[in-house]
């Protein structure tokens, strides 16, 4: 792993709104600017990627540093000057510092989840909570449940089979033993969906299914060998056969160019776009090339997470003595009653953990989520990001908006775009009191650290200290967030390095399964990187 690499993304208006820093004076947005900093307390912006916390060499720091040359920058690490974009700006002062292509249009990737995450804030609020219940308009006598049970989903992305028991006790707790009805699911709260991202492959285990009802991220583990074939289980190794299937492909069965090597999913006629009410679940059923050999494992996506999680429920249950039938897909009636109940973490724990682990699944229902309270009605990953979107270019209206596009609220889109000077306008408005007051949102962002060492004059070594999100996907690099400065200054930066005319090559022949075009993008990656590294340090010394 490089130095510098916070989350992997393999691959989207308040009364008093913040009125944004003045712009710089020179050069308008294309080229270098470099503001000329008081002649005290200097500071420069964190890096938002991972250190190697087990690096047993500290890196050596050299003494202040000569002011950078973008150009130049950009040859060291084989980038064009129009592939790469920065911006370093004092909250303090409202002074922009360095610029670099800062209006510039890039991929986010999965730094897409700071816009995501600042308006669920500022939407829902910080103590706010997703729950999944029971409901029914049955009446309970001598324990049995007189009428139908819904499984009903309120967008709980952190759901998982520990809770779910929980959830199955307290259905006991409130007296109910037995169930004179059927089992139904309802996970239209947020709009179903059996992908993310339509565009990327639909076998990876971070592009999966989305809806209110969740299970240990909507994602299960595909386990294969020659002596016992291949199986299907869940993340606590638990095996479902009524939730999944999975075969190996005849010989004779007709081969995706494309997609020779991977898993495919058969199972269509389960997705949301063709289910009815009253409609029985199925197993998700996927089909393995006859080429597969050997042993191992992978992540797989699941389709439909609500039927899914409706029958590790009905497992749970049956295991806890509570019978249930095979579950089947219905909208819950308002007149419904809550039987029981169970949440997960405040949207303070939930968006401080999405920033951190970079899960795709949590961040689309974030936004999903905030768009349905912000409209009134469930919609579209697309148009849940358009909602976000919106909402920040009114809270900030003297920021530049052009260009910014979100394609969906996680990041893993190459049809997104933003610019360093946008990504640091949302990060100084959720720093603000118009923003999200009450939040640390810099606190929400995951601190890192790595050690310079002083080499030269043997003077004590300094400790360089980050709050940042990066961004990750093929041939788009993205890093924001708050760095300190060995004089004590903190300032906001955003960091950007997009190709793509290499990444439209690489979606166009499926280059997942290409060994050499992969090796060739994490290439890229790595100078990517690299230049954020060479950036951050420039900074750190001379501010």
């Amino acid at each position: 792993m490089a130095v510098l690499c916070l989350g992997l993304l393999v691959c989207g208006g308040p009364d008093s709104p913040w009125a944004g820093p003045a712009p710089a004076a020179a050069h308008g947005g294309q080229g270098a600017r470099t503001a000329t900093p008081p002649p005290e307390d200097m500071g420069a912006g964190r890096p938002a990627a991972r250190a190697r916390a087990t690096d047993p060499r500290p890196l050596r720091a050299k003494p202040a540093a000569p002011a950078l040359d973008p150009q130049a920058l950009g040859a060291r690490y084989r980038f064009s000057p129009s592939d790469f974009g920065f911006v370093l700006y004092d909250p303090a002062t409202g002074e922009w510092l360095e610029a670099w292509q800062d209006t510039g249009a890039f991929i986010p990737a999965s730094v897409a989840k700071v816009p995501a995450t600042v308006a669920a804030l500022q939407v829902l609020g910080p103590a706010y909570r997703f729950e999944t219940t029971f409901r029914s308009e049955g009446t309970v006598s001598g324990g049995v449940l007189h009428g139908d049970l819904y499984l009903v989903g309120g967008g709980d992305s952190t759901m998982d089979e520990e809770r779910m028991a929980l959830l199955v006790d307290r259905l006991a707790a409130a007296g109910i033993s037995a169930v004179e009805g059927r089992f139904l699911y309802d996970d239209t709260a947020l709009t179903p969906a059996p992908e993310i991202e339509p565009t990327q492959p639909g076998y990876l285990g971070y592009n999966v299914g989305v809806g209110a009802l969740a299970m240990n991220f909507n994602r299960v583990e595909l386990f294969w060998n020659p002596a016992d074939g291949p199986a299907i289980r869940s993340a606590l190794r638990r095996d479902y056969p009524a939730a999944h299937a999975v075969r190996i492909a005849h010989e004779s069965e007709p081969v995706d160019p494309q997609n020779r090597y991977s898993p495919r999913f058969e199972s269509v006629l389960l997705l949301p776009s063709r289910r009815e009410t009253g409609m029985e679940v199925a197993p998700e059923s996927w089909v393995l090339p006859s080429r597969w050999k050997g042993t191992g494992s992978i992540w797989l996506p699941v389709k439909v997470p609500g039927a899914y999680a409706a029958m590790v429920c009905r497992d749970i249950a049956k295991r806890r003595g509570l019978a249930l039938p095979s579950p089947r897909f219905s909208p819950v009636p308002e007149t419904a009653r809550v039987l029981a109940a169970v949440s997960g973490g405040t949207l303070e724990q939930v968006a401080r953990g999405v920033l951190e682990s970079s899960n795709n699944l949590t961040a689309e229902m974030l936004g999903l989520a905030a768009a349905a309270a912000l409209t009134g009605a469930p919609a579209d990953i697309g148009s849940s990001a358009f909602v976000v979107q919106s909402l920040l270019t009114s809270a900030i209206p003297d920021q530049d908006w052009t260009g910014f596009h979100l394609a969906n609220s996680s990041g893993l889109s190459t049809a997104s775009r933003v610019s360093p000077r946008q990504i640091v306008g949302i990060l100084n408005y959720a720093l603000s009191e118009d923003g999200l007051p009450g939040v640390d949102y810099a606190a929400l962002l995951p601190k890192l650290s790595w050690t310079l060492e002083n080499g030269k004059s043997g003077g004590a070594a300094r400790v360089v200290t980050v709050r940042a999100k990066t961004g990750t996907i093929y041939y788009g690099r993205g890093l924001a967030g708050l760095v300190e400065t060995h004089s004590g200054r903190r300032l906001l930066f955003g960091i950007f390095v997009t190709d793509a005319a290499a990444r439209e090559a690489f979606d166009s022949t499926n280059a997942h399964e290409d060994g050499a075009q992969v090796s060739k993008a994490r290439g890229w990656l790595g100078r990517a990187r690299a230049m954020e590294r060479d950036l951050l340090w420039n900074w750190t010394s001379r501010y």
